[in-house]
């Protein structure tokens, strides 16, 4: 068996990160200037708080750009810069597709961007609120998988480009898995 890669749906993020880089390159620029007419340790801290802003801003371009599901011949592997987190096959327990318009519950923790998810948010799933690690570009096709190992039960939420044949392929993997075993 092959091992497949799936790219995340494309979002307005990309334009968002570049829209909101310039923007910050320009603001601190026109703040540089003006501090450095009035005062020398004024331009430090500020130079300093930019170069800080670019190191946060390329890190999260680079993680976007590296995003990635990864079907291997066991597990699921999702991929966010250099991160990766491994689902065994044998610990998926549903699949659903489902199409969220907003996120409206709280944040434990994440960056949520126009147009990228990622970290622990609580949505509505099965009816009921339920807390969902994402790794999401487009909610409007999120991919739920339902993930039960030692006892404990968590939810992941995907965006693959083409969310239908993602769950088929991952659901025939995991099927294939399971009859191995």
């Amino acid at each position: 068996m092959e091992i497949l890669e799936w790219k995340p749906a494309r979002s307005i993020g990309r334009l968002f990160f570049m829209l909101a880089f310039i923007f910050i390159l320009i603001l601190f620029g026109i703040l540089l200037y003006v501090t450095s007419l009035n005062a020398i340790e004024s331009f430090w801290i500020l130079f300093y708080v930019l170069l800080a802003l670019i190191f946060i801003f390329i890190v999260n371009l680079y993680n976007v750009e590296q995003m990635r599901y990864i079907l291997s011949t066991d597990s699921l592997i999702i991929q966010w810069g250099p991160y990766r987190k491994k689902i065994h096959f044998t610990n998926i327990q549903q699949l659903m597709i489902i199409p969220i318009k907003s996120i409206q519950g709280f944040r434990l923790g994440g960056i949520r961007l126009p147009g990228y998810s990622f970290g622990t948010f609580e949505l509505p799933i099965d009816g009921r609120k339920k807390l969902i690690t994402l790794y999401a570009t487009n909610l409007m096709s999120l991919v739920v998988i339902k993930v039960q190992k030692n006892d404990k039960t968590k939810y992941y939420g995907l965006t693959p480009r083409e969310p239908n044949k993602f769950v088929d392929e991952l659901d025939e993997r995991r099927k294939e898995n399971k009859s191995i075993l």
